[in-house]
């Protein structure tokens, strides 16, 4: 379908992943014997997708719905674009379908390193609830997606159209629903909380902007965008919008290593950001929220000391407050990711986010996409004060597009290398 046959280790992968997330699927309805409907027709939709010529209306579903968390499948917990995005990947990866490049090497290693050590903290610790399990597929989906996209397994110009127009629906969805919002004041929509609005806005905002090749569709699309921004009134999103926006525009006058170091040096500013700062004019009223974070905080540090290495397992990333009385998740993805992998796996997806931003950073000045840039400068800036951003689906979205673009240019390059020079017109 693509034109070249997968080698042998993208098969064994994505067939260990579609493995996991399938066994995971089954560990769920064993769990919980209620589901077994639901596991059922899973299986039964995958095979039909997979049966599909195409997977092309599947993919452009799931990045249309991907953007809105709040649209649930009936009768479940389960967000529609996520499970779309679940029937996605296991139909392209059970059918094995050829992809067009690889996966950098250090990429394929730190990843699978990652899985493994979460799927191992996760036994040694002898966990094995719905929770578990529900953590430990979100997580393989999350591989896949990105596995999918830098391999052509997702066709990426779908995916990126699918992106676009959901975006621009979930959007939409707020302005419209804003004298209804949950959150009296602030913008969700079909995002449903102010703070993942922020969150999709400013990592999957950056994404399409790049998959945008027109410059008044692109500043369009950025006008639409930047007021529901403002409306989320989330401090964290606007930060990271910020240093996004200071990024595209002088990104490309900076070194690699550099700019790693003004990224962490800002984004160590932004955590120790004192109180009286973040409570300024439209925030003055989270005192009371800030007070719980504070206690949050706390909390966090207490149980990640506890297992630093290997972690607690997957799914664990809560604490209990106001005298043991009340159970919160973590607000920092930084220590979450170290509470249920240990430092091993906070570890290893750094190096899958700082890997692809250096390599984003590495390609010629002229085949720099900075949007795709500020998209990663994104997770990093919103893992701070936001418990589930390193292992979101728009996480991996901005991974998968970002790697996907690097293959993609170094192969253009490399044929335009070996391509013979032409000839010289002789008067």
């Amino acid at each position: 379908m693509f034109g070249h046959t997968a080698p042998n280790w993208v098969r064994q992968t994505g067939r260990a992943l579609a493995a996991l997330a399938l066994g995971t699927v089954v560990g769920l309805s064993a769990a919980e014997p209620q589901i077994l409907l639901a596991v059922a027709a899973i299986i039964l939709l995958v095979f039909v997708t997979a049966s599909l010529r195409r997977p092309d209306p599947l993919v452009f579903l799931a990045f249309v719905l991907l953007p809105m968390p709040k649209l649930h499948v009936p009768g479940s917990p389960l967000p529609i674009g996520e499970t779309l995005m679940l029937l996605a990947v296991l139909s392209a990866f059970l059918t094995m379908k050829t992809g067009l490049h690889p996966l950098p090497r250090w990429a394929r290693l730190s990843l699978g390193m990652f899985v493994a050590t979460l799927v191992l903290s996760t036994a040694v610790n002898g966990l094995f609830e719905y929770d578990n399990f529900k953590r430990l597929l979100h997580v393989a989906v999350y591989a896949l997606v990105i596995i999918g996209l830098v391999r052509g397994l997702l066709p990426r110009k779908v995916a990126m159209r699918g992106l676009i127009v959901g975006m621009v629906i979930s959007t939409l969805s707020g302005f419209v629903l804003f004298p209804n919002s949950n959150y009296v004041g602030r913008f969700t929509g079909f995002f449903g909380d102010p703070n993942v609005a922020g969150l999709l806005l400013v990592v999957l905002g950056a994404c399409a902007l790049s998959g945008i090749e027109r410059r008044r569709h692109q500043v369009a699309f950025a006008v639409l965008l930047l007021p529901a921004l403002a409306l989320s009134y989330s401090r964290t999103a606007l930060l990271a919008a910020v240093m996004v926006i200071l990024w595209v525009w002088v990104g490309r006058k900076l070194k690699p290593i550099p700019a790693v170091a003004v990224i962490a040096m800002a984004a160590v500013a932004i955590a120790l950001l004192p109180t009286s700062i973040q409570q300024f004019g439209p925030f003055s009223d989270r005192t009371g929220s800030d007070q719980l974070r504070d206690r949050v905080s706390s909390q966090e540090l207490s149980v990640v000391r506890q297992k630093p290495i290997l972690g607690h397992g997957a799914g664990t990333a809560t604490v209990m407050v106001n005298f043991g009385t009340t159970r919160f998740y973590f607000h920092n993805s930084y220590l979450a990711m170290a509470q249920e992998g240990g430092v091993i796996a906070l570890a290893l997806v750094m190096v899958l986010l700082i890997g692809t931003f250096l390599a984003l950073m590495s390609l010629h000045t002229t085949d720099r996409q900075p949007f795709l840039e500020g998209a990663i400068i994104g997770v990093w800036v919103m893992a701070i004060n936001l418990g589930e951003v390193l292992l979101e689906l728009s996480a991996a979205v901005a991974i998968g597009f970002a790697l996907s673009y690097v293959v993609r240019s170094r192969a253009r390059a490399a044929d335009e290398a070996e391509s013979p020079p032409a000839a010289a017109v002789v008067p």
